[in-house]
């Protein structure tokens, strides 16, 4: 199921901004080439990378510090952040421990291991440089997962003068910031796949 949010026309074609209400796993960006892990508990939601998961059971700890040091034993970890989940008609991740006392809790860890910093970028030694880039790689990949588990996904596809959608011109994105320039990749699709003579007709 989809909902039509926007739709514009370009070129005699028409482009459409849907939302969509099934969150398909291929959208999860936790199935996608990622640079962390995510350890997640939580007794309602199944979140967080589940071999991870499965590596730990939460029952043998007593408190979130116990697992973050057994995880810095089983793994050799360059950077960990506490990860927390807010509550309340929905839910939203984010990285701390901050928030409503309330509706919201630490949620588990996100890291990333020295072994897959230096395959990511190709290195030896892990520079402090290294370290900063990872760190914005981490903060980018909760929120890409935010995004998702809030629903945010977002779709852009294009319908031809028949009616017919254009499948090569079809893009996916979470997020609704993203969705503008998902317009002007379909545009821009347009303007390069046009023959000049439907160019003229169209003119």
């Amino acid at each position: 199921m989809y909902n039509i949010l926007e739709s514009m026309e370009y070129k005699n074609h028409k482009i459409i901004l849907t939302h969509s209400e099934d969150l398909e796993e291929y959208m999860n960006p936790r199935n996608w080439h990622k640079l962390t892990k995510m350890y997640c508990h939580h007794k309602n939601y199944t979140l967080g990378d589940e071999i991870i998961n499965d590596s730990l059971d939460i029952r043998d700890f007593n408190s979130w510090d116990e697992v973050s040091k057994e995880l810095q034993k089983l793994q050799d970890i360059a950077i960990i952040e506490p990860l927390s989940m807010y509550e309340h008609s929905g839910i939203t991740i984010y990285l701390g421990t901050g928030g409503c006392k309330f509706d919201s809790g630490q949620l588990g860890f996100v890291f990333i291991t020295k072994d897959d910093l230096r395959k990511e970028y190709g290195c030896k030694r892990i520079t402090k440089k290294i370290l900063e880039k990872a760190h914005k790689v981490l903060q980018m990949e909760v929120k890409n997962y935010d995004f998702y588990v809030r629903g945010e996904v977002y779709s852009c596809e294009v319908m031809d003068p028949e009616g017919e959608f254009v499948e090569d011109i079809s893009e996916t994105t979470l997020g609704y910031d993203n969705c503008k320039q998902m317009f002007i990749n379909a545009k821009r699709h347009l303007d390069e796949s046009l023959p000049p003579e439907l160019e003229l007709l169209i003119a």
